[in-house]
């Protein structure tokens, strides 16, 4: 609830695809640096975490690619 009530206050002003863009830019990006600060602090997690984490970097860095056009 907390979230929607977020994006809501965000883009009541603002509903432009450069806003979102960024708001998408910030959000996917601090998911991504969780991650990494997971794997520094379990370095003994199940390999199957540690994949994952790798795979969400990856996907973050091509969707960057896509999202870097509307900023």
């Amino acid at each position: 609830m907390s979230v929607s009530m977020g994006i809501r206050t965000r883009t009541m002003m603002d509903k432009s695809t450069r806003n979102l863009a960024t708001m998408l830019a910030e959000g996917s990006g601090q998911g991504v640096l969780d991650c990494k600060r997971a794997e520094k602090d379990y370095p003994t997690a199940s390999p199957g975490a540690m994949q994952l984490c790798h795979e969400l970097g990856c996907f973050q860095s091509e969707a960057e690619q896509t999202w870097r056009g509307f900023v």
